[in-house]
């Protein structure tokens, strides 16, 4: 698996991180991708499983993209879009969804948060 550096466009847009891999895949063999977004600051720790990815069955490309929503729309401030693009036998499959952006301050659950901070659930 050799990683593959965003694009010049990709560099240049506001919130947008890049994830891609060309994948050489051994006859007989498959990779599957599994995505999950882990937050370490600030404590305590969190994270976001996306959910199996894809799967791999012959050399192609793997790619994650994450978005802040307010680069996409000012509406979806607090969100971040998610996207994985596979690439092989000369087709492509997509998926993505929308989640809560991970990175947003938050407090545990029964504490007080501080003003200008927003309570998220946890769980």
């Amino acid at each position: 698996m050799q990683e593959m550096p965003p694009t010049d466009v990709e560099k240049r847009t506001p919130g947008l991180e890049v994830y891609r891999y060309n994948v050489k895949v051994p006859a007989g063999h498959e990779v599957e991708f599994f995505s999950r977004l882990y937050i370490k600051k600030p404590e305590p720790a969190k994270h976001n499983y996306l959910g199996a990815a894809g799967v791999l069955p012959s050399d192609g490309v793997f790619e994650l993209r994450l978005q802040k929503g307010e680069a996409l729309n000012p509406d979806a401030k607090g969100n971040l879009r998610w996207d994985v693009r596979m690439e092989f036998d000369g087709g492509s499959t997509i998926s993505g969804n929308w989640i809560d952006d991970p990175s947003r301050p938050w407090v545990q659950l029964g504490v007080e948060p501080r003003s200008g901070l927003e309570t998220i659930p946890c769980g």
